[in-house]
């Protein structure tokens, strides 16, 4: 009897070093985030975080660290209209770099740019470059700002310049082109073209039409992930949804009260797929404004802008209300155009004045239905 007591009791201690084992090894595998995954080829690059370590790894290359062990570094960079991401991992005298890049398309519809990669150095002398041939991107799953800033080590633009009039150029050839992901109609979202139900073909929405205060009614069925619910001002929200099979995310404004929905379900949607309809136009997005040659709204310009100068009209009084005014420049032709902006007190001296606006031309998003789980 005592030996088969001590057969049960030694069967029983294994179980529960066994259960203990996976549980350890259960609560590792749970620990461990993604941070950056992408298609090189013949390899792939993948990162991931386990605590506050990174772990780095490229074929039969890994390297793992954290933020101070003085082997990992990072840089971020934002402008109006673009960014930049780069993750440096050292090993001895090799480095390794991953970067993701993108940049919106001017008015012209030129200069979009959205493609990841590899870049690798011995020292100072660049060995190697190779782009992910599907959708690479940071993941938020660790906090990379903790890190070392690399910017003494920014990477020279031209290292990694890749021109989507090429990628354009190339549409037919068999050859990978870095970012040249296309959907299910053959379109590249990455470079800003849409599949149009009218046309049959891939547009680029902003250069479709010249009038841009023109709305175009058309009702659009999509089922998306929502990702972010921001409270503007009430009642504007603006509704962040993610198409994974199109690898492309798009910002959308949906006015609360036209159509009902109830604030609470929306925020609590976070996370899950919807069905939605919305409409897409083309409007003139008013980024600064000059009288007398001076700016006198807190925005910004360029030579990318379009600009126009004129009359401006409906800005005698400050905005009161939670949407913004319209306000007009009528060129010497007659011309009009509508900007929607919210009137500030600087505004008021240049109304019935001669002023030069820089705009941009953009699509604008807008929810008319959704139906919230």
């Amino acid at each position: 009897m005592a030996k088969n007591t001590n057969i049960l009791l030694i069967v029983a201690l294994l179980a529960i070093g066994l259960a203990g084992l996976f549980a350890l090894k259960q609560n590792s595998a749970e620990k461990s985030l993604p941070v950056f995954s992408c298609n090189l080829g013949e390899k792939k690059v993948v990162v991931t975080a386990e605590g506050n370590q990174l772990i780095f790894n490229y074929g039969d290359i890994m390297i793992e660290g954290n933020i101070n062990s003085g082997s990992i570094t990072y840089h971020h960079e934002v402008w109006p209209h673009a960014e930049d991401k780069q993750l440096r991992f050292r090993q001895g005298d090799n480095s390794y770099v991953i970067f993701n890049r993108w940049a919106s398309p001017n008015y012209e519809g030129k200069g979009a740019t959205d493609y990841s990669g590899l870049l690798i150095f011995k020292g100072y002398d660049k060995i190697d470059l190779k782009f992910c041939i599907d959708s690479g991107e940071f993941l938020t799953g660790f906090d990379l700002t903790t890190l070392p800033d690399d910017a003494e080590n920014v990477i020279p633009e031209q290292e990694v310049e890749a021109s989507f009039e090429d990628i354009i150029n190339k549409l037919n050839s068999d050859e990978i082109i870095p970012g040249a992901y296309r959907d299910e109609h053959n379109c590249i979202p990455s470079a800003g073209y849409e599949w149009s139900e009218k046309k049959q073909d891939c547009v680029r929405p902003w250069l479709e039409e010249e009038n841009t205060s023109q709305a175009d009614d058309e009702q659009i069925t999509e089922t998306g992930l929502i990702t972010a619910v921001e409270d503007g001002a009430y009642p504007m929200y603006s509704v962040t949804m993610e198409f994974p099979k199109a690898h492309l995310t798009q910002s959308f404004s949906l006015n609360v009260e036209s159509p009902s929905v109830d604030t609470s379900a929306l925020e609590k949607a976070i996370g899950q797929y919807v069905t939605f309809k919305y409409t897409s136009t083309l409007e003139n997005d008013l980024l600064e404004m000059e009288l007398n040659g001076k700016p006198i709204l807190d925005g910004w310009k360029d030579a990318s802008l379009k600009k126009v100068t004129g009359i401006l009209s409906g800005a005698g009084k400050v905005t009161e209300s939670d949407l913004p005014s319209s306000v007009t420049v009528t060129d010497q032709a007659g011309t009009e155009f509508h900007f929607d902006y919210y009137v500030s007190p600087a505004m008021l001296p240049a109304n019935g004045k001669e002023v030069t606006a820089y705009y941009a031309i953009k699509p604008k998003n807008k929810i008319v239905s959704i139906a919230l789980p």
